[in-house]
C-alpha cells in the first residue's frame, strides 16, 4: 500500500532534541471545520492492537484518565474507532524508528489504544487514513481541542 505524496513541512528541532512541525501562517488561519474538510477520510478495519504503534505526541495521559478509560474497555470494549495511518505515510524518521514491527501509527485514540493493550484486546476497530506528518499533526491538533472543549463543558456541568 502507498502512501499519497508527502507535502513539505518545516521542522524545528530544541535544545532537547525534540522536533516540532512548523505550519505555514495560512494554516493557523484556516477554521478547524475547514482543515477537517481538508484531511482525507478513511477506511474502517480491524488491526492486531501490536501493529499500531503510538504517535509518541500525547504527553497529557494521567494515570487516572487511563485508569477510567481502561475499566471502560474492560466492561463495554473499544466503542470508538481509533484512528491510524499505515506507516508508509510517515517521514519523521524517529516515528519510523520507534514504530519497530508495527504496520500502523495512531493519530487519535491513544488512551483508547493504552486501555486496550492494558485489558488484553488483541484486535481493535479502526479507521486507516492515508495521511502525511503534516495533517497528521492536524488531525490531533483537532482532536486535542475537541478535547478541550468536552473537558469545560464536563467542568461546567460538574
Amino acid at each position: 500500500r502507498s502512501c499519497r505524496q508527502v507535502q513539505t513541512q518545516t521542522l524545528v528541532t530544541t535544545i532537547s532534541g525534540r522536533s516540532y512541525a512548523l505550519l505555514p501562517r495560512s494554516t493557523h488561519q484556516k477554521t478547524m471545520k475547514t482543515l477537517s474538510k481538508e484531511i482525507p477520510t478513511g477506511e474502517q478495519s480491524t488491526l492486531l492492537v501490536k501493529d499500531i504503534a503510538p504517535s509518541g505526541t500525547n504527553r497529557t495521559i494521567t494515570d487516572e484518565q487511563l485508569a477510567e478509560m481502561t475499566e471502560s474497555v474492560r466492561t463495554h470494549g473499544v466503542i470508538q474507532p481509533l484512528v491510524v495511518r499505515p506507516l508508509a505515510c510517515v517521514t519523521d524518521e524517529k516515528l519510523r524508528k520507534a514504530a519497530g514491527r508495527a504496520s500502523h501509527v495512531l493519530v487519535a485514540g491513544e488512551r483508547r489504544w493504552r486501555s486496550a493493550r492494558a485489558v488484553g484486546l488483541e484486535k481493535v476497530q479502526v479507521v486507516i487514513r492515508e495521511l502525511t506528518d503534516r495533517e497528521a499533526l492536524e488531525l490531533q491538533a483537532i482532536e486535542n481541542l475537541q478535547r478541550q472543549d468536552l473537558t469545560d463543558i464536563e467542568e461546567t456541568r460538574q
